[in-house]
């Protein structure tokens, strides 16, 4: 398996990295999935949260369990969690389908985190690459 991050966003706060897995990204996945202006809002909210830190609003932001967070933006989750490099690392997103949250999601997230965590990232740049076994 191969295992990367691309960075979507930087600001006073924190870095914004997107993982690739295999020349993948979920989050690219849904975010081509969505209309022009929900792409401008969630890319604004990704910026906005790089620039100000986490929004306190938990209809904006929220911990899911597990150190897991979501950016929300209607129904669109985007997952993430806190790397110690004041990065912030998106595992993937998906449109929230009825009122409760989809336990699989969160367990997607978490198995994508742990997977990351694995990986000894040595030098924090632009675009890191790892291979992973798998």
């Amino acid at each position: 398996m191969t295992l990367s991050r691309e960075k979507i966003a930087v600001g006073k706060k924190f870095s914004v990295w997107e993982i690739v897995i295999n020349q993948t990204s979920e989050f690219q996945k849904l975010y081509m999935t969505l209309a022009q202006n929900e792409r401008r809002i969630l890319i604004a909210k990704i910026k906005s949260i790089a620039e100000n830190g986490p929004m306190k609003n938990n209809e904006k932001f929220r911990h899911e369990g597990d150190q897991i967070f979501s950016i929300k933006q209607n129904q669109i989750r985007v997952y993430c969690f806190f790397d110690q490099y004041k990065m912030i690392v998106l595992t993937h997103g998906f449109i929230k389908k009825s009122r409760k949250a989809d336990p699989k999601q969160l367990t997607k997230a978490i198995k994508i985190r742990d997977e990351y965590n694995a990986v000894n990232w040595a030098i924090v740049s632009n675009s890191s690459n790892c291979e992973n076994g798998g």
